[in-house]
């Protein structure tokens, strides 16, 4: 029986374990991407909502509960897009990076997709 690449590919890393160098790098990533994500999803929603003189007078979310830096509050939507949106977007780009780095040093020993573990 002929098995997908992924499919070989996984049970190829199930065998090898660790991972834990690409786990690392995959939380940079995941930071990175974090704080990225969060402060263009804000930017869009504080332009958006207040325009963007508010955006250039450092209007900014401050807290987690949706408080802006001029002592109101992000209510509905608005207080929704950036923290979920940071989720949707930041996890995805956590877990495909974290199989690119494992692939990588997969392939930086000499190893493919296709090979059993062994």
């Amino acid at each position: 029986m002929k098995q997908s690449k992924f499919e070989s590919f996984v049970l190829a890393q199930g065998k090898a374990g660790g991972g834990w160098l690409a786990g690392i790098l995959a939380l940079f990533v995941a930071f990175a991407v974090s704080k990225w994500s969060f402060i263009l999803l804000e930017y869009l929603v504080i332009c958006h909502l207040y325009g963007h003189a508010a955006w250039a007078g450092g209007l900014r979310i401050v807290n987690k509960h949706g408080g802006l830096s001029n002592g109101g509050y992000l209510v509905g939507w608005p207080y929704v897009i950036p923290f979920m949106g940071t989720f949707i977007v930041t996890a995805p780009l956590a877990i495909g990076s974290f199989l690119l780095f494992r692939y990588m040093g997969f392939r930086l020993r000499g190893r493919r997709w296709s090979d059993d573990g062994a």
